[in-house]
């Protein structure tokens, strides 16, 4: 079911309060820094973008209706889970992504996170970004 029924659940929002809620220096940006700068652009460029609870992590439901729109997905317990409390990446974070894969790719190499991407469906990806070195 597109939009995920909770309101809250913007991804954009929860990634700069987590950025903020971290240490890190702005000459020297967190990976969670560089990831919410590249979710605000990707938003500036109208994809949606969410985050998902576990449970609700059902692909095909996730994808149903809205088709109009570029939507990035991500689960929260992965947010929580591989960033540490200064922001930076532990592990692979993977997002849900329909849209122009390409674009989205651009965006985070430009704010340089390390991505790779996996084909789901016709028009549907899985873009993972990973820990530095």
């Amino acid at each position: 079911m597109w939009p995920p029924e909770r309101p809250a659940a913007d991804l954009h929002q929860r990634l700069e309060h987590l950025w903020l809620a971290c240490s890190g220096s702005v000459s020297h940006p967190s990976d969670l820094y560089r990831l919410a700068q590249a979710i605000k652009t990707l938003k500036e460029q109208n994809w949606l973008n969410a985050t998902v609870a576990d449970t609700e992590w059902d692909i095909p439901a996730l994808l149903a209706g809205d088709t109009d729109h570029s939507v990035l997905l991500v689960k929260n317990s992965d947010l929580v889970c591989y960033f540490s409390e200064d922001g930076q990446l532990t592990g692979p974070v993977t997002f849900l992504a329909r849209g122009n894969i390409i674009e989205c790719m651009d965006v985070m190499r430009a704010q340089d996170l390390s991505v790779k991407t996996e084909e789901c469906s016709e028009g549907v990806n899985l873009l993972t970004i990973l820990p530095s070195g």
